[in-house]
């Protein structure tokens, strides 16, 4: 099923109550670990679409495109996740120009409570920078000169280097498909492609729980898009 751009944008406008998407999910307080599969249709019904371009499902595998004018595109949960939380997918980069992210604990930009998303949001990366708190991992990102990085939410006078947490020169990943690991439990941040270890950050202020975001970003060159099957989302209570 291929939903285009200006569907989607309604669909996610649709979710806005007062200038912000709402929800009835709230993190566990339980001390059970819990493994959530989510396949192509919860993904397509179950999150939000942000941003210019398509998604759509065809042999449980969602794709995520750019179209023209895109500034990002995006999947948003619509559920609210504990701070210690670890996903698993497969993902399969289009082209080399596809830039890679994934969002943990989004929230608020000045507190530990929900996001509110602009009204007509277009998926700019100002949101993500300065405009709520959350885990930034980035990958297969050397189309935009940079190496695989985890980063924070920038900070008054911040650059984007200083809120990069960690920075390796391990962009292994190609446009076959990838087995890929992004966790963050109790100090530690971390992403693995393939089983290996390409990032391993260790601190004390890693966040809250909170949304979860898949995004992907092209270049001048360009448009970005990927596709992405076999999701999973661990949790547990913070105290474990």
């Amino acid at each position: 099923m291929r939903r285009a751009c200006t569907l989607l944008m309604l669909f996610s406008i649709s979710l806005i109550t007062c200038g912000c998407i709402s929800t009835t999910h709230q993190p566990t307080q339980s001390n059970e670990v819990k493994s959530q599969s989510i396949n192509a249709e919860e993904l397509i019904n179950n999150w939000t679409f942000l941003g210019i371009g398509e998604v759509w499902s065809a042999d449980n595998t969602i794709h995520l495109t750019e179209t023209k004018n895109s500034k990002g595109t995006m999947l948003l949960s619509n559920a609210i996740y504990p701070r210690n939380v670890v996903l698993r997918y497969d993902i399969k980069p289009h082209n080399d120009q596809s830039v890679l992210v994934t969002l943990l604990g989004i929230t608020a930009s000045d507190s530990d409570k929900d996001l509110i998303l602009p009204i007509n949001y277009d998926g700019n990366i100002s949101l993500w920078r300065t405009g709520s708190r959350n885990l930034f991992f980035a990958f297969h990102n050397a189309s935009h000169n940079r190496k695989p990085f985890i980063r924070k939410k920038l900070e008054g006078s911040q650059t984007f280097r200083d809120a990069v947490l960690i920075e390796n020169n391990n962009n292994v990943m190609t446009t076959k498909w990838h087995k890929v690991e992004v966790g963050r439990v109790k100090d530690r941040a971390w992403l693995k492609v393939d089983g290996k270890t390409i990032l391993d950050y260790q601190g004390n202020d890693l966040g809250t729980a909170g949304r979860i975001a898949l995004r992907i970003r092209g270049t001048a060159n360009g448009l970005a898009g990927c596709s992405i099957k076999n999701l999973t989302i661990k949790t547990s209570n913070p105290n474990l």
